[in-house]
């Protein structure tokens, strides 16, 4: 939306030139010079809006003002060109506002704010001309230009109201849709308010939420009755023949079991979880699992890796973090089985949280079902599309359906810290899934410091020893790895 104002406010330069031509408007180049500044201006906010990561919500705030602010500065301007307070391109301001709205749906309270930013700028320096422009001073004594001016005014502010009004009724019908979907109060537990939407993926939807018991912001995942993991670990059928819907209830059932397990974990580098439960409401979800966890203010490492000027001690600190995270878990009994940067945050203080423990599983010295097999894996990468991101980490045993401890989490643990230290992962497969099954199977990783000399080279032995096929040539635990840290 914001690149097609961009290219709309420069395709305006056609209708300067027939005012020019037609009602001696003044200077071309005026008008010109007046959009191409503003362009100028406007070109590195368009860009970074184009750019990963996504800013934050501080800087998008400030995008966002900053955005409006030019074009409604350069209308002021052209219409001090353009018979100044009475000029016909006063009403172009309300396209600016449009756009705005159409951009961005507000809260009224934050409408008013961020809708009479562009506004007042428009007005200060239409109005401040008169300091330094004696036309302009003097039409502020002529009645004719005064009325003129007044009704242009009223143009601008009922579109403003308007559109206050218009954006709030949109954002408070979302927020109604999201309680509906969702269960604010009731449907939820009658406990989590719906803020808003964090993220989604193969598993299921991530909601920033208001735990209105006890007034914290959570994090609420809430879990599709069957998900590509699903397919994965069992294929259109399980063993007994059961359908989706069996299936469904079995894995929820074994989610609950595993959450529960997990919030008994009390450590600095694991996201918490604060409660589990299952919506039990007729509607779409009915069913579906929702765990409520500790809501975390920052970026996954996959963002904030893709920093390269990140200095080399922090990302180290990062991975040992994580490590810590996970032989936390690894001492209570719980694989997490499914380690890679999305499901590790770098919270804003810089502190690192272990997240996303839904497939987690005890070791039990079995044959874990659930498991994919590397035949699994790579017909279920081409035959449904499924992204090549988390098979991308597994352990050779995992690839092959053998019971699992936490050396799987440490083979993944090795493939995350060389994309972390290195800007590139271990495996060169083109997203290919058999290429990939057969270079996490047979192929060794390549040396660290070949591509980064900057790693240490105790860093790039313990990386490639938890990258080992064998398991039994890895370190026994992520303990001893941290030890030998």
């Amino acid at each position: 939306m914001f690149t097609f104002g961009y290219v709309l406010w420069f395709g305006f330069l056609a209708i300067d030139w027939a005012v020019v031509a037609n009602l001696q408007a003044g200077r071309f180049w005026h008008f010109a010079a007046v959009r191409i500044v503003v362009m100028l201006l406007e070109l590195p906010i368009l860009l970074r809006l184009r750019r990963l990561p996504v800013p934050s919500l501080r800087l998008m705030t400030l995008l966002d003002a900053v955005g409006y602010v030019w074009p409604a500065a350069g209308l002021a301007l052209m219409c001090i060109e353009f018979r100044g307070i009475a000029s016909p391109y006063a009403p172009g301001l309300c396209l600016v506002l449009l756009a705005h709205t159409a951009m961005a749906q507000d809260p009224w309270r934050r409408g008013l704010v961020m809708g009479g930013i562009p506004v007042a700028a428009y007005y200060a320096v239409l109005l401040g001309a008169a300091l330094f422009s004696p036309r302009i001073a003097s039409q502020l004594g002529d009645r004719a230009a005064m009325t003129t001016f007044a009704l242009h005014a009223s143009y601008i502010l009922g579109t403003f109201v308007f559109l206050v009004i218009g954006g709030h009724v949109v954002w408070s019908l979302r927020q109604q849709v999201l309680a509906r979907n969702l269960g604010r109060g009731e449907l939820i537990a009658l406990r989590y308010r719906v803020e808003g939407l964090l993220g989604s993926g193969g598993m299921g939807e991530v909601y920033r939420a208001l735990d209105t018991r006890l007034h914290r912001d959570v994090a609420l995942k809430v879990l599709r009755a069957e998900t590509p993991r699903d397919f994965i670990a069992r294929g259109p059928g399980d063993a007994t023949g059961r359908g989706g819907e069996g299936r469904a209830t079995e894995g929820v059932e074994r989610l609950m079991r595993e959450a529960r397990a997990v919030a008994m974990l009390d450590h600095p580098n694991v996201v918490a979880i604060y409660d589990v439960g299952q919506i039990d409401k007729p509607s779409e979800l009915q069913g579906a699992a929702y765990l409520a966890m500790e809501f975390v203010a920052g970026e996954t490492l996959r963002v904030a890796c893709r920093d390269r000027s990140v200095p080399l001690d922090e990302r180290l600190r990062w991975l040992v973090d994580v490590a810590r995270g996970l032989a936390a878990a690894h001492a209570q009994g719980i694989v997490h089985r499914d380690v890679k940067p999305e499901n590790v945050m770098i919270r804003e203080d810089g502190a690192v949280k272990v997240l996303d423990f839904g497939i987690a599983k005890r070791t039990e010295g079995e044959i874990d079902p659930s498991t994919p097999t590397a035949e699994m894996v790579a017909a279920t990468l081409t035959t449904v599309g499924i992204a090549v991101g988390t098979p991308y980490y597994m352990a050779p045993e995992q690839m092959r359906g053998e019971a699992l401890d936490g050396r799987a989490d440490e083979f993944a643990w090795g493939v995350m810290a060389y994309e972390v230290l290195t800007g590139h992962g271990p495996w060169r497969t083109d997203g290919d899934a058999l290429s990939l099954v057969s270079e996490v199977l047979l192929k060794p990783a390549a040396p660290l410091r070949a591509a980064s000399p900057e790693i240490p080279e105790h860093v790039e032995r313990i990386v490639l020893r938890a990258l080992s096929k064998a398991r039994e040539d890895r370190f026994a635990s992520m303990k001893e790895l941290i030890d030998a840290w």
